[in-house]
């Protein structure tokens, strides 16, 4: 009896085991389904809440055409710059967006921005039309950092006759450069034959001094003193002919 007994004990024992073990489990797997379902109505609610905060800023602004995105790269907001028209534009991040719907000092901050976009529009196509140019589209952006930046889309309608006539100018500055560059090379050169003349001129006139001194009857060591003295500097062959000056002085035409 003794052993029946602690049979069905032991029987007993490992059914509760198996019981406390599988309700463990359950317990787990309930609580990790939990946490997510918790985490999955945490987000829902995130969005759901953006997206209210999102209708209520355009009822608010009914003027402003906003865009969120998600995950901006120069690329995606290039084309929605290339895709916008008007000048009442705005681009919000969606991460900003999130902060502005639960966050009032956040949403006060960046409202203001939302509430110039209009006026700021206005300035910026005056400012592009000033310069001649077409203003196609412009707005603001809210980056991911919250950094507020404004861009615009515009184009030059007479960009094909500025374009001629900037050639046009360059063409001319490069032509007053080489005239100029011409001029200085004449002025190079004529300079050079005044000086070839002067010593041509010069050499003549040495010539002559020679063949009075040699006229003169004026020896070797005279005229050697006289050239030492700057009173002549060159000999023609026929003023230096018959001249033996040994070793003392070479004299060369």
């Amino acid at each position: 009896m003794a052993m029946e007994i602690n049979s069905v004990y032991g029987n007993y024992a490992s059914t509760y085991t198996n019981s406390k073990e599988i309700k463990q489990t359950k317990d787990t797997k309930s609580a990790g389904e939990t946490t997510k379902a918790r985490e999955t109505r945490k987000t829902e609610s995130v969005q759901q809440n953006t997206q209210d905060y999102l209708k209520s800023l355009k009822e608010k602004y009914p003027d402003v055409n906003i865009t969120v995105g998600k995950g901006t790269n120069s690329k995606s907001f290039m084309n929605y710059m290339l895709g916008s028209s008007g000048t009442s534009n705005i681009y919000i991040e969606d991460n900003i967006l999130q902060k502005m719907a639960s966050d009032p000092k956040v949403a006060s901050k960046y409202e203001k921005v939302i509430g110039d976009v209009v006026k700021d529009g206005e300035e910026c196509k005056k400012a592009i039309e000033s310069q001649g140019h077409q203003c196609l589209a412009c707005g603001t952006q809210i980056d991911g950092e919250g950094r507020v930046t404004y861009w615009s889309v515009s184009y030059n309608p007479n960009a094909g006759k500025h374009n001629a006539e900037l050639r046009a100018e360059r063409q001319k500055s490069e032509q007053t450069m080489k005239d100029s560059i011409e001029v200085s090379r004449k002025k190079r050169e004529e300079q050079a034959k005044k000086i070839e003349e002067k010593q041509t001129e010069r050499r003549a006139e040495e010539k002559d001094r020679m063949e009075l001194m040699l006229a003169e009857g004026k020896n070797v060591d005279e005229i050697i003193a006289a050239i030492q003295n700057g009173e002549t500097k060159a000999f023609s062959e026929i003023a230096t002919g018959g001249i033996d000056v040994g070793n003392r002085v070479n004299l060369t035409v």
